[in-house]
């Protein structure tokens, strides 16, 4: 029996469950439900230190050029000016560990261009 999945919206976490259900799955029935005529906002998107992680389980090559693809860079930590009116917060990430800041839009295409 074979599988069926569906996958609803177009944002950075319905694109990044295709990625790793086309992966995961490739013989898979992946519907994706998201309107083609809706306008993602392009934000820049922080992701979690995780986020690297699932990006090298997967086919898409992690380079300089995956990052100019998706606008993006390396973020090592979380910096928050005048944090809740009690001053500057900065939380680092553990030792190797980074993540990146990028332009949602710029990612999702990435990823489609990849896959489809």
């Amino acid at each position: 029996m074979s599988k069926k999945i569906a996958i609803i919206g177009r944002g950075t976490a319905g694109t990044i469950s295709f990625m790793q259900y086309q992966e995961l799955f490739p013989k898979a029935e992946i519907e994706w439900y998201y309107d083609p005529l809706g306008k993602t906002q392009t934000i820049g998107e922080a992701s979690p230190a995780e986020f690297p992680t699932i990006f090298s389980n997967f086919t898409i090559p992690l380079s300089y050029n995956f990052l100019e693809k998706i606008k993006g860079s390396y973020k090592l930590g979380i910096r928050k000016l005048d944090w809740g009116g009690k001053g500057d917060f900065t939380h680092y990430f553990y030792f190797g560990n980074h993540a990146y800041h990028f332009d949602a839009v710029a990612l999702q295409d990435c990823i489609l261009d990849h896959f489809l």
